[in-house]
């Protein structure tokens, strides 16, 4: 309780003081873990809290509480019903509780997912199937009080699939996924692929200008929060480092017309590697859009050169038989 300055009450170290009468009051009642307030008995503050009121007679006021056993309220606003996600999920609760919420837990059936201790309620959470297969699940949102008081949220059914949108990352042939020139899609031999058994191999014939291809269309979600393109190349040469290279190999963004929206990187055998290698890009801008991942492997206007072979492999003299190998094309995204 407050009064002028330097007295009050403090219960139940303190519960009587003196004033002079005009004195105004103010009276807070403030409960104990577990318990809630319900009303003032005596005077006339009833159930205001806080109650003010001006000090005119001895007047006996009692703050009444009770065990809390009321559960807070609580509903999951996201994800929603019947939603799919690609890697993650975006929880979001909105919960009330008649003396307070101290946190908001997110289930994806019985496994604890992610906990929020103050509002708003979210939480967003990357996908592991290795704990949980990817599928359909019944999300909840469990709200407590201080109390030990548990409400929980209707379920929520929602599917959750992966977000890798690249089919037959490695080029096993017997998988159609790709669109290439004949004779691209390989299994062997197997030692030139980086995982599995196949690879893509452009052969380029032996014609000044010639090309090959291999392409295949994805669609990224317009509310894709990542969406990072990965994909592993070998550059094989026995030309001397730094040589200028003429066969190349350019990978590629385009719209659904082929028309080059982006290049990602043109390899000859100034990139030579003992290994695979790794390439990232973050594809991110391309988000709402149906986009082709194009690789094309081309020979220049010259009549000096070799055929092409294994696994997106180019070749020619000038290039001191330049070879690519390309494996494992991935695009994960996370909405």
């Amino acid at each position: 309780m407050n009064g002028p300055s330097g007295l009050g009450i403090n219960c139940p170290s303190d519960c009587k003081e003196m004033f002079a009468a005009g004195t105004p009051i103010t009276l807070t009642a403030t409960a104990a873990a577990g318990y809630k307030f319900v009303k003032w008995q005596g005077g006339s503050c009833n159930l205001a809290n806080p109650c003010s009121f001006t000090m005119n007679a001895t007047t006996n006021i009692t703050a009444i509480f009770e065990a809390d056993k009321t559960p807070p309220v609580v509903s999951l606003t996201s994800p929603t019903t019947g939603q799919t996600r690609m890697d993650a999920i975006n929880f979001a609760a909105q919960a009330s509780d008649d003396v307070g919420v101290t946190k908001v837990e997110f289930y994806a059936n019985t496994t604890l997912l992610g906990t929020v201790t103050s509002a708003p309620y979210q939480s967003r959470v990357n996908w592991n199937p290795q704990t949980l297969p990817y599928g359909t699940y019944d999300f909840t949102a469990k709200a407590y009080d201080a109390a030990g008081n548990v409400g929980v949220s209707a379920p929520v059914k929602a599917k959750v699939i992966s977000g890798q949108l690249i089919r037959n990352s490695s080029f096993e042939p017997q998988v159609t996924e790709w669109t290439a020139t004949n004779g691209v899609l390989t299994n062997g031999p197997t030692t030139m692929a980086h995982t599995g058994s196949g690879y893509g191999s452009l052969h380029l014939a032996n014609i000044a200008g010639s090309t090959d291809s291999v392409y295949q269309p994805v669609t990224l979600p317009a509310d894709a929060v990542t969406a990072n393109l990965s994909y592993w190349l070998r550059v094989d040469s026995s030309a001397p480092n730094g040589t200028v290279s003429y066969d190349k190999l350019t990978a590629t963004v385009r719209d659904t017309a082929g028309n080059i929206l982006g290049t990602l990187g043109t390899y000859s055998s100034i990139n030579r590697t003992a290994n695979y290698t790794e390439n990232r890009f973050d594809l991110s801008a391309y988000k709402g859009m149906t986009i082709g991942l194009y690789f094309q492997s081309s020979k220049p206007s010259s009549p000096l050169m070799l055929p092409v072979d294994d696994d997106v492999i180019l070749s020619s003299p000038l290039d001191k038989s330049l070879r690519f190998y390309l494996d494992d094309v991935t695009l994960n995204v996370t909405q």
